[in-house]
């Protein structure tokens, strides 16, 4: 009885284990992107295109503590760009933890301290990051890395209750929301005292930072939900009015549970013409577009570039383009496709890109000739038809002209006035035109 009884024991005991471990297991996040301040991407003050803060600046000292940009966290170097400035900044301790050799930091923002930059004494600066991919993203996650100069708890600290790090995102340009907060803990020294506070996360935003997390000079992540959508904008806003009074934000990333679509392709077709192959495609949104390259193929197998047609950038409105390939043969099969390019990211520049499906155009000889002047009062001019034999007949049937045209011309000088039909044989294949003679 108690062997059975321990094997009951020990059967249910592992359906209850494997019934635990199925319910715990969770879809992995990925990355679907990043900003790691590891290169200047600022719009402003060296030509990038990642992100924008239009108020960088620094005093030309070797302890500054007036400041905001990137900092190279092995030597508090200051960066403007992604050449090293003069000015080394002061800490009361060094940051710690961060992502890679580089941060974003500010000190004393609204300082007139010149020689580097542009000091602007506004004691607000902001970060700006737009259109970033989120289409077909679910279960978005922001995380950042944020830390304080100062982290003494509770005693002589460097904080006021107008101080603070803000974090909001705006997704599909449906307004702000203010989604992330570093506040000092008021009266956290003294009942009544606001200043010289230490900085705390605070999570409900109020504020008051006292019932979240203090802030020190290691780096620590938080992170936000984000609603799905197409695109994200990210603003980070900080107030810092005073010396010693020290913050730093590092490696932004967006995780999700599923890829992104960069662009969102609905249709690809093409056609042929009287003047060439048409090709005309629609997307339904983009996300850094850059442009797509025409791609041209006589076998389906190998393809050469043909032309390049602009992209839209970010958007979420249908957009339509069109290309007409004018070097076409007669009797001749095309196939074509489309390399979608995105603009440029990260430190390296990389480019990704993506093909369409592969459409073909089969064209006939007939699809090259074309008449005029139509209507006429004597010779006519036929593209294609060169100095093949022809035949006109009218309209109940009548052949009233034969002959070989002469250097594509037909003269229908001699026939009255009327609607005729220009029959040829071209490349074995039957051509035939209408035209009317007044």
């Amino acid at each position: 009885m108690k062997k059975n009884n321990y094997n009951s024991w020990l059967i249910v005991s592992s359906f209850l284990l494997l019934f635990l471990f199925a319910n715990n297991t969770t879809t992995a996040q990925m990355i679907i992107w990043e900003e790691d301040f590891e290169t200047c991407g600022n719009t402003v003050n060296c030509g990038g295109d990642r992100y924008t803060s239009t108020n960088d600046f620094s005093e030309d000292e070797t302890d500054t503590e007036d400041y905001f940009g990137r900092v190279r966290a092995s030597d508090r170097v200051y960066f403007l760009t992604d050449m090293p400035s003069t000015a080394i900044i002061d800490l009361e301790n060094n940051y710690t933890g961060q992502n890679g050799n580089f941060y974003y930091a500010g000190e004393d923002v609204d300082d007139i301290g010149g020689g580097i930059g542009s000091p602007d004494q506004d004691d607000l600066k902001e970060l700006i990051i737009p259109n970033i991919n989120i289409v077909g993203g679910t279960n978005l996650e922001f995380r950042g890395l944020f830390a304080a100069g100062e982290n003494s708890p509770c005693s002589m600290n460097k904080y006021d209750n107008f101080d603070f790090i803000e974090v909001y995102y705006n997704v599909d340009g449906a307004g702000e929301v203010k989604a992330l907060c570093f506040n000092a803990d008021l009266e956290c020294n003294i009942p009544g005292d606001v200043s010289n506070e230490p900085l705390y996360f605070d999570p409900n935003c109020d504020g008051d930072g006292g019932e979240g997390t203090l802030l020190t000079n290691t780096f620590a992540e938080f992170a936000f939900s984000i609603p799905t959508g197409n695109s994200l904008d990210l603003r980070i806003l900080i107030h810092m009015d005073a010396s010693d009074e020290e913050v730093a934000f590092d490696y932004f990333r967006v995780f999700s549970d599923s890829p992104i679509i960069p662009v969102e392709l609905t249709s690809f077709q093409a056609k042929a013409e009287k003047s060439g192959n048409l090709l005309a495609w629609t997307t339904a949104s983009e996300i850094n577009n850059d442009y797509f390259l025409v791609e041209k193929s006589p076998n389906g197998k190998e393809f050469k570039t043909i032309g390049r047609v602009e992209g839209a950038g970010t958007t979420v409105t249908a957009q339509k383009y069109t290309f007409l390939d004018e070097t076409v043969n007669s009797n001749a099969v095309s196939y074509y496709r489309l390399k979608q390019v995105d603009l440029p990211e990260g430190e390296n520049n990389d480019r990704k890109f993506e093909y369409s499906d592969v459409v073909a155009v089969s064209r006939s000889a007939k699809e090259n000739f074309v008449a005029f002047p139509n209507p006429t009062t004597g010779q006519v001019q036929i593209d294609g038809i060169g100095d093949a034999p022809f035949k006109i007949i009218n309209q109940v049937g009548k052949t009233v002209l034969s002959g070989q045209a002469v250097s594509s011309t037909i003269d229908l000088s001699t026939l009255p006035n009327g609607v005729y039909f220009i029959h040829s044989v071209v490349a074995d294949e039957s051509i035939v035109l209408r035209i009317m003679k007044h």
